[in-house]
């Protein structure tokens, strides 16, 4: 079972999944059912000061993606 399939059949899913596994991901948001999957991606700049993170809001249940320290996506989710 993969995850997708593992947060589609579960009785009470997460809100949230964090990765960080998939270097390149095609988005670095998506939904899964009712539970949001964030992914900050790899940094293709050896030099960054700074790595790809996400900052999250979970009062407000929002996120912003930051690449080399800079907000790279203004709309959250």
């Amino acid at each position: 079972m993969d995850l997708g399939d593992a947060l589609r059949s579960a009785a009470a899913a997460p809100w949230l999944v964090l990765s960080g596994h998939i270097h390149t991901p095609i988005r670095w948001k998506d939904r899964c059912g009712g539970t949001l999957t964030l992914n900050p991606g790899m940094n293709p700049n050896a030099n960054a000061k700074v790595p790809n993170f996400i900052s999250i809001d979970s009062t407000r249940l929002r996120a912003f993606p930051f690449v080399d320290g800079v907000l790279t996506d203004a709309a959250n989710c």
